[in-house]
This record gives C-alpha cells, structure tokens and sequence, in this order.
C-alpha cells in the first residue's frame, strides 16, 4: 500500500505543472514515483503469483509478464489520447476567451509586429509572424493544463485502486 499510496502523492505532486517548470520541480515528484515503484511491484508479483503451484510458475509468470506490457501500453495510449483531447479542448477554450479580449490580443499582437520589424519585413508578415507566435504560446498553455488534467486524472484513479487494496484476495 505505501508504494501505490506514493504514486498516487507523486501524481498529485505533478499538478501544478508550469511551461516554467524545470529539473529543480520535476526532481521531487520524479522521485517521489521512483522510490514507491520499488514498494510497489514486490507486493503486485506477491499478490499475482503467490498463489500459482510451483510447476506452473513460469507459464504464470509469462503470462503475468505479458498482461502488465500490455496494459502499460495500453495505458500510455489512453494517457496519450487524453492528453491530445484535453489539448484540443483547453486551445478551443483559450480562443473562445481570445475573442472577448479583442483589445487585448490586438495589443500583443502590434506588439510582438515591433519585434518583428526589426528583421526588416512587411507588415502582413509581422503580422503572421505575431499572430503565429500567440498561437504557439496557446499551444503550450493548452499543453501543460492537459497534463496537469492527465496527472491529476492519473492520481484520482490510482486513489481508488488505494482504496480498493484492503479487498483484495491476500491467502494463498
């Protein structure tokens, strides 16, 4: 229970993620995770394979192999879909905001043009040039609220496999 009690903390920790966020903010949570997976895959084998006779074992084991890299692939699809989808809905949401501050996306549009008339180019490609760096600036916003949600969804679910422990089947 302490290693899947840590991941859930570890997962919760990665919330508040920021585009700022560098290896000082990553190190904590990352080891955080590190350290509970190593109280956590002990008591998992234990618990699926504790109970197999001996001359079944390896077939067990193979078997128990194979079901845990399918369903972390199969998890970094979902984490992977989840991610693209909340992307999608977090950008949409930006835009809508975008267009009730007109004034306000004009001013760092114009803005950002001056940056680019340094570079000696029309102003229709300072224009696009500004208007492509908002864009880019969305993208990654919309991008790291998408992990946070992933994080947060991640450490939800792992909350209820936490809770759901204490009735699992323990005798062998």
């Amino acid at each position: 229970m302490a290693g899947l009690g840590g991941f859930v903390f570890s997962m919760y920790l990665f919330t508040p993620i920021t585009h700022e966020w560098g290896w000082q903010e990553l190190l904590f949570p990352q080891a955080i995770r590190g350290i509970s997976q190593q109280f956590a895959m002990a008591p998992i084998v234990t618990l699926t394979l504790g109970a197999i006779p001996k001359e079944r074992l390896k077939l067990a084991s193979g078997v128990f192999n194979l079901t845990r890299n399918l369903g972390g692939a199969i998890g970094i699809a979902l984490c992977g879909s989840i991610l693209n989808n909340r992307t999608n809905f977090h950008f949409s949401r930006m835009g809508e905001k975008m267009v009730s501050v007109p004034h306000t996306v004009n001013d760092f549009i114009s803005r950002s043009a001056l940056f680019f008339d340094r570079s000696g180019s029309d102003q229709t490609s300072e224009i696009l040039a500004s208007t492509k760096l908002l864009s880019q600036l969305m993208l990654r916003e919309a991008q790291t609220m998408a992990f946070s949600d992933t994080f947060l969804l991640i450490s939800g679910l792992l909350f209820i496999a936490f809770l759901l422990v204490p009735a699992m089947n323990k005798s062998s």
